[in-house]
């Protein structure tokens, strides 16, 4: 009897079981089939969660720096990205500042120091949501960074374990670091201080950038640095073209004195050389790097790094230079090097009396004559450069200037702009009032380069990515006025 009780138990016990399995399973029917409006229905699928992802431009800052955050990489394997919102926590403190938006970049002025981790939720059209976080060092303090990459001059690849040294106007060295494996390196200095910066590794021979200026709470990119191994001691012969910004013709009679170093503007001339009738030059030097000098009665004196290469010739170290200008005006000058063919300049600024700003690039090249008083001197289709904007009359207004990636619009993933070599350089009568290079290592097809009110010139130095040149916007915020969702569009014939 015993046995037989026990073999009831278990029939019950199993029968249980069997009638729990057959309504979870009709539960789970359900849900998949027959409530649309269930979060985890879609279609015959089920719905998954967004993968939130973004990056911040600049890692590092201060207070008071407006750092520009983008979740454009963000996605999702159901929904598009226009159908993705987000919002954004700046102090991760389960409080979101933001409301959930369509819009995928935002912009943020940090009041206070310290390491600020953000957090990003991307929530998608089934109402499924994602976060993740990142760090973002906000410094206090009157400091200045020095960004920039260093490569091997021959393979033209990145050298790590450079040593990167920062030395004062006393001669001492305040700081150092190591370049990393993709040859970037970064120097946080003292604002308010002029410093040389030494690059030393074994095996290359040494090289020394002269007077660099760190301003606070602003970031400064040098050019790409070019070291030159010792296998490749010796003499070595560098040619070139110098060309005029407004035409881009060569100049003929342009005496070119090189000194040793990089941005080196006086002292002793090692050699120096006149151009031909082509604006083409020649040079040999030993291996090393140098500053050559480029001066013409007619034009304003510029200056531009060499690299020379025992035993080889280095061929289109190319520059601009600009006529000298009437009181007042204001040239803008773009050059880079062999690749990409073409780069655009792009500036946005006011119009007197009006709500809108004017948008001066190779689809409208504004006037001399006329509002807004500014216009495209030469536009560049061919690699090098120049591409060159003149303004005749400066008005009251934020001024925007900007590199657009024509060749490689349509990638949301190239390097080649930041690869490019570009310079971007102020000219007002005959002063330089400032040089800019593209930061190295960094992602995006449209570099905003500064923005300019009267006097004040204030670095801007974004890198993002838009495939439409007409979506280099006009309104008077910085990067978040630009749109990185890519679309197809009938671009203006150049």
């Amino acid at each position: 009897m015993v046995q037989f009780s026990q073999q009831n138990e278990l029939r019950k016990l199993i029968g249980i079981l069997l009638i729990f399995l057959f309504i979870f399973a009709i539960s789970c029917d359900k849900r998949k089939h027959s409530n649309p409006f269930d979060p985890y229905y879609e279609g015959n699928n089920l719905n998954t969660a967004p993968v939130a992802l973004f990056q911040v431009t600049p890692d590092t800052g201060f207070v008071n720096t407006n750092f520009f955050f983008d979740a454009s990489a963000s996605h999702d394997t159901e929904d598009t990205t226009v159908n993705l919102q987000y919002r954004w926590d700046w102090e991760n403190n389960n409080t979101f500042d933001t409301n959930f938006d369509t819009l995928a970049v935002a912009n943020h002025v940090f009041t206070t120091a310290g390491l600020k981790t953000v957090k990003l939720e991307v929530k998608d059209s089934g109402g499924l949501t994602n976060t993740t976080t990142r760090n973002v060092l906000v410094q206090d303090g009157a400091t200045g960074d020095i960004r920039g990459s260093v490569f091997d001059g021959v393979t033209q690849l990145p050298i790590a374990d450079v040593r990167v040294g920062a030395i004062n106007h006393d001669g001492d060295e305040v700081k150092s670091v190591m370049t990393a494996s993709d040859g970037s390196y970064l120097l946080r200095l003292g604002s308010g201080q002029t410093y040389s910066l030494s690059f030393l590794k074994a095996g290359f021979i040494d090289m020394i950038y002269h007077g660099i200026t760190v301003e606070a709470s602003q970031i400064l990119y040098l050019e790409a640095l070019y070291q030159i191994s010792m296998a490749y001691s010796g003499s070595g012969s560098i040619t070139g073209e110098l060309t005029n910004a407004i035409n881009g013709e060569g100049i003929e009679n342009v005496t070119i004195d090189v000194r040793q170093g990089i941005n080196v503007r006086s002292g002793s001339i090692v050699t120096s050389a006149t151009t031909n009738q082509n604006g083409q030059y020649q040079l040999n030097v030993d291996a090393g790097n140098y500053t050559a000098q480029a001066s013409h009665p007619d034009f304003n004196t510029t200056f531009f790094t060499l690299t020379s290469i025992g035993g080889q010739t280095q061929v289109n170290i190319n520059t601009s230079m600009s006529p000298r200008l009437a009181e007042g005006e204001i040239r803008i000058i773009l050059t880079w090097g062999d690749t990409p063919y073409d780069l655009d300049s792009h500036l946005t600024g006011p119009i007197p009396g009006n709500t809108t700003r004017f948008h001066v690039f190779y689809s409208d090249e504004g006037s001399r004559d006329s509002s807004p008083f500014t216009f495209l001197d030469h536009d560049d289709t061919q690699q090098f450069g120049p591409e060159t904007i003149t303004i005749v009359e400066q008005f009251d207004g934020v001024y925007r200037y900007s590199v657009h990636d024509f060749s490689n619009r349509d990638s949301n993933s190239s390097l080649v702009l930041s690869t490019s070599g570009a310079k971007v350089e102020i000219y007002e009568g005959s002063n330089l009032l400032r040089t800019f290079y593209v930061p190295n290592n960094t992602g995006g097809t449209l570099w905003t380069v500064f923005e300019m009110n009267q006097d004040t010139i204030t670095p801007i130095n974004t890198m993002t990515y838009v495939s439409d040149p007409d979506a280099v916007q006009k309104r008077t915020s910085t990067p978040s006025d630009i749109d990185p969702i890519f679309f197809d569009f009938d671009f203006p014939d150049k």
